[in-house]
Formats: C-alpha cells, structure tokens, sequence
C-alpha cells in the first residue's frame, strides 16, 4: 500500500489484489497527467512529474480502470486527442477530463503546418528528438513499451514549450 504519510503529496498509483486503482490525494486535484497510449488501446504511458507508468494487460482490460483514468477527475494531456477520445468512445469509456492537446496547440501555432506527428511537433519546439529504444537489441515489445514511455514523456516537454509560444504569440495578437 505504500508510506500514506510520505506520499500525501503525491499522486500514488499501485495494485491490490491484480486491480490496478488511481488514488488521487488532495492536491492532485491541482494536478495532471501525461498520456501515450498506443492505437490498439493495449498499452497506456502516464508521465506523472517525474516519474513514468506503463498499464497493459489486465490493467487495460479493466473497466474500473478505464473508466478512472479517463474519467473527468483525472486531468489529462496528450498528444491528438480527438483520435483517442474517438477509440474511448467507441469502446464505451469515458472521454473526459482532458484539458490539453499538444497537436492542437501546435495547430494553433501554425496551421498551414498540415502535419502533427508527435516527434516532428517535438523536434520543432524542444530542439530534440524523442529517443526510441532500439528494436533487434531491446526486442518488439521492449521497443514499443519504452516507445510510449518516452512519448509521454516528450507530451510532457512539449506541453511546457508550446504553452510559452501561446503565450507569446497571444501578446503579439
């Protein structure tokens, strides 16, 4: 269960009895998340300040879960949310509580772009790239599992960086 004492600040996420349950304490109320989830819903990344968390299996075949995780208490941010609220929706979860889309905001600072992928959006803004872990050393679902993770992360950065050019460009207008 955890030190309650000396995670009062923090978001706790843990599992009891195989369910994996989101706790929020007070002041994660104040706070969010930072999401990857692969196509399939399969496997889900969540970058919390700093610290990552991948669900799959019976974590993600969980309704409780699901229904917790994106349900409107927990705030979430991500990277093309329409299409991951279009596949909750269709596999009857909620969609609800997300408060940024990092492809949005960077639609919204330039929409004659006419692509968002993740790592070029990233590229441009951070001056990085997003580090994948290598396939024929790591194995498939090493690389795809670490994939999300460092994408949650970079969702994170970006999120950062494309608020302070909203914000600039919104002084500007």
């Amino acid at each position: 269960k955890g030190d309650k004492a000396a995670a009062k600040d923090l978001p706790m996420i843990f599992c009891q009895n195989r369910k994996h349950i989101f706790i929020s304490y007070k002041t994660f109320k104040e706070r969010y998340v930072n999401l990857a989830v692969s196509e399939d819903l399969s496997k889900i990344a969540v970058q919390l300040e700093d610290a990552g968390f991948l669900f799959s299996g019976e974590a993600v075949l969980d309704n409780d879960f699901m229904s917790t995780l994106f349900g409107a208490s927990v705030k979430k941010v991500t990277h093309d949310c329409k299409s991951l609220m279009r596949t909750l929706l269709e596999r009857g979860f909620p969609a609800d509580g997300f408060i940024f889309d990092t492809a949005l905001a960077a639609y919204d600072l330039d929409a004659t772009r006419g692509d968002y992928k993740l790592d070029d959006v990233f590229s441009q803004y951070c001056g990085a790239q997003i580090g994948y872990a290598d396939e024929a050393q790591v194995g498939k679902e090493a690389a795809e599992e670490t994939a999300l993770l460092a994408q949650a992360a970079a969702v994170a950065a970006l999120k950062k960086r494309v608020r302070t050019s909203m914000s600039g460009w919104r002084s500007r207008s």
